[in-house]
């Protein structure tokens, strides 16, 4: 009776079966043309409008072209100040150039959306409905684009009497009928719903196909949505710059397109939905009692805690399947059988109703899979074509800046150009195979579990092969990445690596859930409900579980054996008395140079070294020269990594670092992304499942760096000789208890508290230089780490680097440490503390007991954020829905600048000398910074462009060589080299550098 009843519901699915091959099937490419083309439009525009925001001098104000219409709720635009920007700048020439680009596009855009709309109220399935007669008209999208141009022919021709207000009044129309066309396809969309119900009962009915459709899809839906997520939504511009990167590399862009082509292969031959005749019963149900107990047997072994997971799961299913039978055998023996029918079905026993549930759904399946085969054919051709539209997308918007803000960047143009041609050509093909490629073979057995047919042979056997090859490269290719940490990931490219690792995701995930389909479930699951196996929730429970149950974590920080003895640590009388007799003047004033540098990922460090190198370059000399008037250097994250590699140049060469070139191009050019991804996948991903500790992203990082610079391989050293001619470096991280954590030749934290009360960061033996911060060296208890790994204590920006598990001394729970940014990215509570408490004492000293000296202390920060030259605007209106959230975030960024506020104060403050000394020197406090141009702006992230290189190389060489867009640097900076003595307009005859 149940059977009958759930088979009669099913039977709908019969009559939504699409037709059969040899029938007409036409499919309209237009709108997804249309959509595209769109999309592809809006990402183009929206990047050279925010381009042209940022053409404008400094304290002036910046406007986008899409600002000439004026605001939306507000009145017309002034385009004679407008125009007057950006006539003034230094781009005058070029941002003619850019309107009249952004004109075109936008009539493209305008022309694809209306379109689109037009196809859906005039052209869709029910054009024949009366409701819809009255709207076939062509006049209003005609209107709309007219209006459209007339619009963009305002905003490029000369301001005329009454432009203005005509311009206002275009874009106001323009909106008003784009409004109406919209209102217009929703009406008749629901008056086709309402008024005619056969079409609501097709509109329900392939509404549940669709969704029955993306069920057995899903493997390849989420791994669509990933794809497209991590390119198209570039919260940190870290995408378009790997896409850029690629282009840049012609091998490294064939790679990436090959297993982008691998990608959209696996989507379309993995499909997971097998539908055979018979299940196979599980393996005996003491056979997941043995497999739970071996498997937490074997998790008390080292290193792989995280096994007792499945066991745990697999003994859970064991006894949930036991008690429920016994429970039913002892209903069953104490009450009188009863016939199954309909009117007594609740007297089943569990075994006759779990096996009722699989039958009806099998037979469910069955019907389901019958109506919808044609259906998900097409579905998966239309999944293989959705990575390169993905990609062409992405590839425009990141070509965009480039192509349009740069001159000698003919490449990138040429990408921008071919990217919408790869889109359509993608959309276009996949059409192509939806209407005319032939079906799979019906006949494969390890499908259907059928026998072939013998006019299918043939057919099953040259699909099963195609099949088993697409999915065999991206496997190879993850096993590769496995062993091979460098040579592999480089020639992939970010792109490569991310579309290599998820097909491969994809086949070991849907091979599972045909496993899952051709398996009975145990009865445990039966019993919760479950009638196939969850192979997907199962695995969600299994990594929660192992996080749940492995308190050491997966990503151990690397640090040598602990010491007999605590080592020596450096002390600033010391270091300061030395630094003295090397460098300070017989007469007069002595700079003594504190360096801050702010995080943000390999923008930060490459910005921080470049700063570094052109205002102290490392040099041999027997005098004291700019560099070596740097006293300490203190940074978090990004700007960290740039410190220490910047701290590397003053290394002497030996042969093995014999004619390598220190520049920071050098030291961070090499892709660092595609090694971190590939361990992210390859080696994170199967560690959260099994083991901890082992080669993880973290490693993958810092063996990517040290690549660039061996010497980043060397030990951190804990107590610095006071001769080394090498800034002390301070290194900023955060605890996951809320503490900061510093990592520095000087004892600056508390003196390790973590054994007494994790939550506390003050306690100790004694107090704390840097108050809320821990000392690392007492975490490590003396443990030597090499220099690599000191730079990603400060820069684990979670999730593109791990957080790393410090070892305690006492062998208890290891702490977390993360990025330093979370605490603070500025990288100068630390370093003002030290002064305060430390520096500044000894300072006045000195010069009290030296009247004709003078050591002068300046503070220099490196920004590498891109600094708005608008003026502030001071008491915006804000909502008061909006309210809190926009105060705590200012308050959260203005905490990053109270040690910047803490240093000036310090720096504007008596050092113990006689003024006349003292004020020869009249600036003390410096801020180097990029700022907003045209360009493409570095991303925060670990891989850099070429063009984002040579963009930050402009902007440095803008300042010291008096750029109008920077000038209001170049006079801090002249003043900043002339005091260290270094050349103020060094390299100005060159404003990149070579590879």
């Amino acid at each position: 009776m149940a059977l009958t009843n759930l088979a009669s519901s099913c039977a709908m699915y019969d009559s939504m079966a699409l037709p059969e091959r040899g029938t007409s099937s036409h499919v309209s490419l237009f709108p997804i043309f249309a959509a595209v083309t769109s999309g592809w439009a809006f990402l183009v525009l929206s990047r050279i409008d925010s381009g042209m925001k940022r053409v404008h001098e400094p304290r002036e104000d910046s406007y986008g072209i899409s600002d000439l219409s004026g605001p939306i709720f507000g009145g017309p635009a002034d385009l004679e100040k407008i125009l007057e920007v950006w006539r003034t700048s230094d781009l005058a020439r070029s941002t003619e150039v850019w309107r009249w680009s952004y004109g075109l596009i936008d009539v493209v855009l305008v022309a694809a959306y209306v379109g689109l709309l037009w196809y859906l109220l005039v052209r869709g399935p029910a054009s024949s409905d009366p409701a819809v007669q009255a709207t076939r008209s062509w006049h209003l999208p005609v209107a709309l684009i007219v209006i459209e141009v007339l619009e963009n022919i305002l905003q490029l021709v000369k301001p005329f009497p009454g432009a203005r207000e005509f311009l206002w009044g275009a874009t106001r129309l323009k909106w008003l009928l784009l409004a109406v066309l919209v209102v217009l396809v929703i009406v008749v969309s629901i008056t086709r719903v309402v008024e005619q119900p056969d079409r609501r009962q097709m509109i329900e009915r392939r509404l549940q196909a669709t969704l029955a459709v993306a069920g057995q899809l899903k493997i390849q839906l989420i791994a669509l949505a990933v794809f497209a997520l991590l390119l198209l939504v570039p919260t940190t511009d870290q995408a378009p710059d790997m896409l850029r990167r690629s282009v840049e590399d012609g091998w490294v862009l064939a790679a990436a397109l090959v297993a982008v082509f691998f990608l959209s292969a696996v989507l379309y031959f993995s499909d997971a939905s097998s539908r055979p005749k018979h299940r196979k019963r599980w393996t005996p149900p003491w056979s997941l009692l043995l497999m739970g107990v071996v498997l937490v047997g074997v998790s008390f072994a080292p290193h792989v805690t995280r096994l007792r997971a499945p066991g745990i799961l697999l003994l859970a299913i064991y006894v949930v399947g036991g008690l429920a039978g016994t429970r039913f055998h002892y209903k069953a023996a104490r009450e009188p059988q009863r016939p199954p029918d309909g009117e007594q079905a609740e007297a089943l026993t569990a075994e006759d109703m779990a096996r009722a549930r699989r039958e009806a759904d099998e037979e469910r399946l069955a019907l389901l899979y019958k109506g919808q085969r044609e259906r998900v054919r097409r579905m998966r051709w239309w999944i293989a074509a959705v990575p390169f539209v993905v990609c062409g997308l992405a590839l425009g918007a990141a070509e965009t800046d480039p192509a349009f803000f740069v001159a000698e960047s003919c490449l990138h143009r040429l990408a921008l150009v071919l990217s919408l041609p790869m889109t359509l050509a993608a959309v276009a093909l996949a059409g192509l195979l939806v209407t005319k490629a032939p079906d799979p073979p019906r006949g494969d057995r390890e499908d259907h579990g059928e026998g072939s047919r013998d006019g299918d042979a043939v057919d099953s056997r040259w699909y099963t092969n195609l099949r088993r090859g697409a999915q065999a490269v991206p496997v190879s290719l993850a096993i590769g990445l496995v062993f091979s940490h460098e040579w592999l990931p480089l020639r992939l490219g970010g792109l490569g690596v991310l579309a290599v690792s998820l097909a491969a995701l994809v086949v070991v995930l849907a091979y599972l859930q045909r496993a899952s389909n051709l398996l009975e479930p145990p009865r445990g699951l039966e019993v919760i409900g479950f009638h196939r196996i969850p192979m997907l929730t199962l695995l969600v429970v299994w990594v929660a579980l192992a996080a749940a149950i492995d308190d050491q974590g997966p990503h151990l920080i690397r640090a040598g054996s602990r010491p007999k003895q605590e080592p020596a640590r450096s002390t600033v009388p010391e270091a300061l008395d030395t630094w003295a007799t090397r460098c300070a003047a017989k007469s007069g004033p002595t700079p003594l140079v504190l360096v801050s540098a702010s995080g943000g990922g390999i923008r930060a460090a490459y910005w921080t070294a470049s700063v570094l190198d052109r205002l102290a370059p490392p040099e041999q000399s027997s005098t004291c020269g700019p560099a070596d008037k740097l006293f300490v250097a203190s940074g978090t994250s990004g700007g960290a990594v740039g410190l220490v590699g910047y701290s590397t140049s003053f290394d002497g060469l030996d042969a093995r670092h014999a004619g390598k070139s220190r520049s920071p191009w050098a030291q961070f050019g090499e892709d660092n992304l595609a090694p971190t991804l590939a361990a992210l996948f390859v080696r994170d991903l199967p560690a959260a499942f099994l083991y901890n500790g082992g080669y993880d992203r973290a490693r993958a990082l810092e063996d990517s760096w040290s690549r660039s610079n061996s010497r980043l391989d060397q030990p951190f050293a804990w107590r610095q000789e006071p001769s080394q001619r090498r800034p002390y470096l301070i290194l900023n991280g955060t605890m996951t208890n809320g503490c900061r954590l510093v990592v520095s030749p000087f004892d600056l934290g508390a003196g390790a508290p973590y054994q007494d009360d994790p939550a506390r960061c003050a306690t100790g033996e004694r107090p704390p230089v840097s108050p809320g911060a821990l000392d690392a060296a007492d975490l490590l208890c003396g443990r030597q780490i090499d220099r690599k790994t000191a730079a990603l204590l400060s820069a684990r920006f979670t999730y593109v680097s791990p957080s790393g598990a410090l070892p305690s001394c006492d062998g208890t729970a290891p702490v977390r440490v993360v990025d330093g940014g979370y605490a603070e990215n500025n990288g100068a509570q630390s370093l003002v503390d030290l002064y305060t408490r430390r520096l500044e004492p000894e300072v006045r000293e000195y010069n009290a007991d030296h009247r004709s000296t003078c050591i002068v202390p300046i503070y220099v920060h490196v920004s590498n954020g891109y600094q708005t030259l608008t003026p502030d605007i001071v008491g915006r209106r804000s909502s008061e829905v909006m309210t809190p959230l926009r105060t705590a975030g200012a308050v959260r960024g203005q905490l990053d600048d109270v040690a910047l506020q803490r240093a000036k104060v310090a720096m504007d403050g008596d050092v113990g000398c006689d003024p006349a000394l003292s004020n020869k020197i009249s600036r003390r406090f410096f801020v180097i910074h990029p700022s907003q141009h045209p360009g493409v702006q570095a991303p925060l992230g670990w891989t850099l462009s070429r063009a984002a290189r040579n963009d930050m190389d402009r902007q440095l060489s803008a300042i010291a060589c008096d750029k109008p867009w920077q000038s209001h640097l170049h006079e801090d900076w002249t003043a900043l080299t002339s005091v260290l003595g270094a050349s103020p307009k060094g390299g100005c005859e060159s404003e990149t550098q070579d590879d």
